[in-house]
């Protein structure tokens, strides 16, 4: 299972596994206006190539970086939101 937590000050989504909640396996931030996608940039930290990509909105970013995560590690079954 993944927890997930949104930052209010930066917009960063940070996502984690239950087993341990304090180091980030992946994140969600929103592209700057220079980029070029405008969007958002995931990222997905708990492999050695650190695969990332761009997405429209969240939760289409969101879907991809669980896909990543499932098919990497196989530990997705749910995201919790954490407050």
């Amino acid at each position: 299972m993944l927890l997930s937590k949104h930052c209010p000050h930066t917009g960063v989504v940070n996502f984690y596994d239950a087993s341990e909640p304090h180091i980030a396996i992946g994140s969600i931030t929103k592209s700057k206006s220079r980029a070029k996608c405008a969007g958002y940039t995931w990222r997905f930290y708990a492999v050695d190539d650190a695969p990332f990509g761009f997405a429209l909105d969240v939760p289409s970013a969101e879907k991809k970086l669980l896909a990543m995560a499932a098919n990497r590690t196989g530990v997705v079954k749910r995201v919790l939101e954490l407050q």
